[in-house]
């Protein structure tokens, strides 16, 4: 098929058989049984090229990235790029530190003009990630440039300007929104259906408050930064303490989107192909070192066998007391009122004595158990017994029932974290939700991705395993959510599987129509689905790169026929878009 990526938001869909539109945030894989009703459009244009972009500006056309597919001519062929912002490393380190710092993050770089994406996503990206493609891709949008500055303005809070009338809560600031995809829309019929697409403006940064500006019932928010959240690794850094312990890269982990499909692979250097695509490593509990202190003694997995969920097996209630409790009420920092609606409405226990046995019953903190995990001895029991490394299954696993009850479960349960453990990277404390089981794993750390400070060699027993990206049709059954999941994330954030037979396009209102993005100027050279999906999850914007670019949406468009059985080997033209769709076309 034919890949593109857009460079316009769409504002619009279109019915076209064979085309499935998607975004960033959705999931590698296909619902061929989709029936997503929305309003029609009348007198709808479907026609290829209809919505050319000619880059006459000089600048514009620097903007762009040019490409040849000849084998003959494989030099990086490269135009200038204006007004991109760099690569920044820590202002708070010493210039020691920053030199040290600057080699870790670039090494293997041939030099320092080459790009972050170039590096990542060119023949790097088949060898380290197995992509397959029948023919090697470059991407043709704007790129972002490593050039490394000392001052960073990602991290200084005081290079944002905040205006007299935010609020400031906990050292966080709150802004103010952007425009939405709805304004400047009049006329269009769709404008409600298209802003679960508007991502730059939905998928943001929001907390959790009592008397919150948004939300409704006992789900109040407010906002604290309209700027959009990153895709495959988000975080927010606008925190006191920046860094938390045995983590990497500064901020925590936020994004008011699901981002379904999501993968983060643990590697355990088990095996380089199994560690590549998919596996279930992140499910075993993680090594921190807080649980050791807690028992005060050696009880945490080992660095080698260690995942990313949180510890599991150590609480007997939460919260512990009434007095707690009663804590917790008084929190201006949490909101107590939706947690005790939500989640503390019975008593949440782990360990409780059954009358009728005479024997103490033992329950996770979360999950359905049966993971590695820390050695917790637990009473002796002649008739139950419990394995000492293996996860147990939460009480009541019915109380998950979607991802946006796993988001609030991880967000209820992290003062409890807190006061535990005494550390308060614990709080708001991001998850996975498996859709077939209902399963919801909380994470023990912020970071997704993380290629520096691990293990690289089986020798290294004191490192943590490294971890990747990753977006395969293998993830498709696990959504990754943050502890701030929008409440109307099912009307503000794109749908789990991407749109079938339907194209994004942009709304015109003197003609009404709603113009195709699928645009030469947006093909990449990719041929299958799954790799056209998960390049644009690849090369989406990190909150640690973030440039400000908008590639959030793609289309994918089979030569022929597709259904289950093909899907897979079908080939297409593959679109990468940065423009916002604002409506979507039938492609029968």
């Amino acid at each position: 098929g034919s890949c593109y990526f857009l460079k316009k938001k769409p504002t619009c869909v279109l019915k076209k058989e064979n085309h499935f539109s998607f975004t960033i945030l959705t999931a590698n894989s296909f619902n061929l049984n989709q029936n997503i009703i929305y309003p029609e459009l009348k007198n709808n244009s479907s026609k290829e090229g209809s919505s050319l972009i000619h880059f006459k500006d000089p600048k514009q056309t620097n903007k762009r990235v040019l490409y040849e597919n000849n084998k003959k001519s494989k030099r990086n062929v490269r135009t200038k790029i204006n007004s991109v912002n760099p690569f920044t490393i820590p202002s708070t380190l010493n210039t020691n530190e920053k030199e040290e710092y600057n080699k870790n993050e670039v090494k293997n770089y041939p030099n320092n003009n080459i790009s972050y994406i170039q590096k990542v996503h060119s023949s790097f990206v088949n060898n380290r990630f197995n992509i397959h493609s029948d023919s090697s891709f470059k991407p043709i949008h704007k790129m972002i440039q490593m050039n490394i500055y000392t001052d960073n303005k990602l991290y200084n809070n005081n290079n944002q300007k905040i205006k007299d009338s935010n609020n400031n809560m906990n050292g966080m600031s709150v802004t103010q929104r952007s425009p939405s995809i709805g304004e400047n829309q009049n006329g269009n019929p769709q404008q409600k259906y298209m802003e679960r697409f508007d991502i730059p403006n939905n998928h943001i940064f929001i907390e959790w408050q009592k008397e919150g500006e948004y939300g409704n019932d006992e789900f109040k928010y407010n906002i604290i930064s309209n700027k959009t959240a990153g895709t495959s690794q988000s975080l927010f850094h606008n925190y006191k303490d920046k860094t938390c312990p045995n983590h990497v890269y500064e901020g925590r982990a936020h994004g008011s989107c699901p981002n379904y499909g999501k993968a983060i692979i643990v590697q355990n250097l088990l095996g380089e192909e199994y560690d590549k695509n998919f596996n279930l490593n992140f499910l075993n509990e993680i090594r921190t070192g807080y649980l050791n202190k807690y028992f005060k003694k050696d009880v945490e997995i080992s660095y080698e066998n260690s995942g990313i969920a949180m510890h599991n097996n150590m609480l007997r209630s939460c919260p512990v007391h009434e007095n707690e409790e009663k804590l917790f009420s008084v929190k201006t920092d949490y909101n107590y009122k939706m947690c005790k609606s939500k989640i503390f409405s019975n008593r949440f226990t782990m360990k409780e004595y059954d009358p009728k046995t005479r024997l103490f019953m033992y329950y996770g903190l979360y999950g359905l158990g049966g993971r590695l995990g820390a050695n917790i001895k637990r009473d002796k029991q002649k008739e139950k017994k419990y394995e000492d490394n293996i996860t147990l299954p939460m009480k009541n696993p019915s109380l998950i029932k979607n991802l946006f009850d796993c988001s609030i479960y991880s967000y209820c349960l992290g003062p409890c974290l807190e006061n535990s453990f005494g550390n308060k990277c614990f709080r708001n404390l991001p998850a996975y939700y498996n859709h077939l089981t209902n399963e919801c794993v909380i994470l023990g750390t912020h970071e997704q991705e993380r290629t520096n400070s691990c293990r690289r060699t089986k020798e290294e027993k004191k490192k943590p395993n490294c971890q990747i990206l990753r977006k395969t049709t293998d993830s498709k059954d696990w959504t990754y959510v943050s502890s701030f999941i929008r409440p109307d994330y099912e009307t503000k954030c794109p749908p789990r599987y991407p749109l079938k037979s339907k194209v994004f396009g942009t709304f015109d209102q003197k003609t009404g129509k709603c113009k195709s993005l699928m645009d030469k100027a947006y093909e990449v050279g990719i041929n299958k689905f799954s790799v056209c999906l998960e390049y644009l999850f690849l090369v989406s914007p990190k909150d640690l790169y973030n440039s400000g670019r908008n590639n959030y949406w793609g289309i994918w468009a089979a030569d022929h026929s597709v259904n289950e059985n093909n899907i897979e080997i079908a080939n297409g033209k593959c679109y990468h878009l940065v423009v916002k769709p604002t409506c979507v076309i039938d492609k029968e």
